[in-house]
């Protein structure tokens, strides 16, 4: 439970023809943001959030399981190899992106009125 509101942190998956069960997991912060999540690769993703207005605003992608989020979230952190960063501004009255961040990708956008 988040914020009196029940969330779900886990889900399994049966082992079928040739693979073997997993799980997803994620988990969530005071806000009721997903702080992190594990793939049923085992891959963990982190998040960032401007818990102002509960808005992501940093992902890392590609990490092993074990990986802590805390210190790739930080501005100018390195990352391990095969991990990915996204991070995302936006506007400042609406829920709307402006610029989205990505590996050799930088998009920008303007609505009407800005």
């Amino acid at each position: 439970m988040v914020n009196g509101m029940p969330r779900v942190t886990a889900q399994s998956q049966p082992a079928g023809s040739g693979c073997a069960a997993s799980v997803k997991r994620q988990d969530y912060d005071a806000n009721g943001n997903v702080a992190w999540s594990e793939d049923f690769k085992g891959y963990r993703t982190c998040f960032a959030h401007d818990l102002s207005r509960n808005l992501e605003t940093d992902r890392v992608e590609g990490l092993a399981a074990s990986t802590a989020c805390g210190s790739l979230l930080a501005a100018g952190a390195a990352l391990p190899g095969n991990a990915r960063r996204t991070s995302t501004q936006w506007h400042p009255v609406w829920h709307l992106e402006t610029k989205l961040a990505e590996p050799r990708r930088l998009t920008t956008k303007v609505y009407n009125g800005q």
